[in-house]
């Protein structure tokens, strides 16, 4: 699943404390807020060797931020939501995937 894919099955909500961005950091107030959500909202984007992905669940292992989603996912998914790999971009570091067509 790509993210654009994601985005729309999920439905990720807006941060209350920061308009228009749909991320939480890995401390402070947000860190209280996702105590308080249903833990089958709640997702990690990861970064580690060259692949940016989100997966369902909290995670502490390469974590870059948290996101909530209006959607929950059921209790057994494992789901992996590529964001970006370096394979995805040229030397110039251009983009070379639309994320609305990869599947």
């Amino acid at each position: 699943m790509n993210f654009y894919s994601w985005e729309k099955k999920y439905k990720p909500i807006e941060n209350p404390a920061y308009k228009d961005n749909i991320e939480f950091s890995t401390c402070g107030n947000d860190v209280e807020f996702l105590k308080h959500q249903n833990p089958l909202t709640i997702w990690t984007r990861l970064i580690c060797d060259g692949v940016d992905w989100i997966q369902n669940g909290v995670h502490y292992v390469n974590r870059n931020n948290y996101y909530v989603t209006e959607v929950p996912f059921e209790e057994n998914d494992d789901i992996e939501v590529i964001v970006s790999r370096e394979s995805d971009y040229d030397e110039n570091g251009t983009r070379t995937i639309d994320e609305e067509e990869e599947e």
